[in-house]
């Protein structure tokens, strides 16, 4: 039996030791079951995401009732009548594979909490600075108001530079979003950022390709730990202790090329 429980204990810790580290964050409750599979897909098959998201799903409170009555059954029931030897012995083995699934149960358990000691991600400081590519008019060397965001028309296109102070050391990841001025409306866009071996993050595309129409806009980008990047614009949090850089610029959109005749 020593034996049985050491190998199910090995098996768990290899098991855990290879698992990415945003199911760690959803066990936490720092990201959905959704956000954790869809972060997860990039580095694991399809299969398993699925059994990922499958097997850290939390049980029903009917599952729970069950496992409870069920151990509650196996230890303080009562021994039946002993009519015969084989009915003496069928409740014994039985006790006996309860025992020993309580106590492998309670070896996972003890194994996933000093696993799952709750932990934050380490902060992020690359120094990372945006820079954007010039406007129309500053294409046509024509006086442009600084205080005002730069503009592009919807053909022309937009190129968005990041460089970290230094180079870095580390993989880093990116996410883009666009967040409309008029009515606060976001979205991440359409095109996904380059990173290349010093860290610094390129995205390219014209205003179409990143799903920005006519008018007013604030691009955002977040660079940091690629496990710790958020989904969505709204779970963006700009502070000193976040696993990521933020950085952003408003950019204004026309329909047509204001230059052409």
């Amino acid at each position: 039996m020593r034996t049985s429980l050491a190998i199910d204990e090995l098996a768990a810790h290899r098991a855990l030791s290879t698992l990415p580290d945003v199911w760690l964050d959803h066990l936490h409750g720092h990201v959905s079951a959704d956000q954790a599979a869809a972060a997860a897909s990039a580095t694991e098959p399809e299969e398993l995401v699925e059994r990922s998201r499958v097997l850290f799903a939390p049980p029903s409170a009917e599952d729970e009732d069950r496992r409870l009555q069920a151990l509650l059954d196996a230890h303080f029931a009562e021994p039946g009548p002993a009519s015969s030897p084989t009915s003496m012995a069928t409740p014994s083995r039985s006790r006996s594979r309860w025992v020993v699934a309580s106590v492998v149960t309670m070896l996972a358990a003890s194994l996933l909490l000093l696993v799952f000691v709750p932990r934050s991600p380490p902060a992020f400081d690359g120094g990372y600075e945006l820079q954007l590519s010039s406007g129309y008019l500053d294409e046509r060397a024509e006086h442009a108001d600084p205080s005002q965001p730069r503009r592009y028309y919807e053909g022309q296109r937009i190129t968005l530079h990041l460089r970290p102070a230094q180079a870095v050391t580390e993989p880093v990841g990116a996410v883009a979003f666009a967040v409309a001025v008029e009515d606060g409306s976001s979205h991440r866009l359409a095109i996904e950022p380059m990173i290349n071996d010093q860290g610094v993050v390129s995205i390219v595309g014209t205003p179409q390709d990143m799903g920005l129409s006519a008018g007013r806009w604030t691009l955002v980008v977040v660079v940091g730990w690629p496990h710790h990047l958020p989904l969505r614009h709204d779970d963006v949090h700009e502070d000193r202790e976040a696993p990521y850089d933020v950085r952003s610029d408003e950019v204004e959109i026309v329909s047509t090329d204001p230059s052409a005749p």
